[in-house]
């Protein structure tokens, strides 16, 4: 889809949500290429000129921001790009300006206990669920973020890679769970 086709359906998603009342607030600029499902209660802020997309060759995969409580906030930097995320939460999630997600799932909650009840857990609180990804952040297609991460500014997490613990910046993640790749020495370099 072009990128001016692509701005219109941006600009009447955007009108939609401000003339049906819902806690959605996005910035201008935003670029629809493919389908955008919010859902929920929660609050969801979209910053300015980002862009939603598909996975490319199959529109069946599309970006979902879901609210899973009242309380819940899901709040999107500026300039990030989106492939066909899916963002689940019940507390907060926070992404940085110039972020590119790119087919991952984003959890700030395990939803249910595993026991047999299935009640919600009572080891989650907003402090230690909340998820923060920093600015010009890049998640590769198949990760996972769960609940609690922080992940620093510059961090690369790799394919099909399991995050379960924070992050510092100017890091390249990778496995299940996510370890830092061990940095070149200046023999491996040459």
């Amino acid at each position: 889809m072009n990128r001016s086709l692509a701005s219109l359906r941006g600009s009447l998603f955007r009108t939609r949500c401000r003339l049906f009342g819902r806690r959605v607030e996005i910035g201008d600029g935003l670029r629809l290429h493919g389908r955008l499902e919010i859902r929920g209660k929660g609050t969801v802020i979209i910053g300015r000129n980002c862009s939603i997309h598909p996975v490319p060759g199959n529109k069946s995969r599309y970006v979902t921001l879901h609210t899973n409580s009242p309380d819940a906030v899901i709040r999107i930097g500026d300039g990030v790009a989106l492939y066909a995320t899916r963002f689940s939460c019940k507390y907060a999630i926070t992404i940085g300006d110039r972020c590119l997600i790119e087919d991952a799932s984003i959890l700030d909650t395990d939803f249910h206990s595993i026991d047999a009840s299935r009640e919600d857990p009572t080891y989650e609180d907003p402090n230690r669920c909340r998820i923060s990804i920093g600015k010009d952040v890049s998640i590769a297609s198949g990760s996972t973020v769960a609940k609690g991460v922080v992940l620093g500014e510059k961090t690369v997490v790799g394919p099909a890679s399991m995050v379960t613990r924070s992050v510092p910046g100017n890091c390249v993640v990778l496995g299940n769970p996510a370890r830092p790749l061990k940095p070149q020495s200046a023999a491996e370099e040459r």
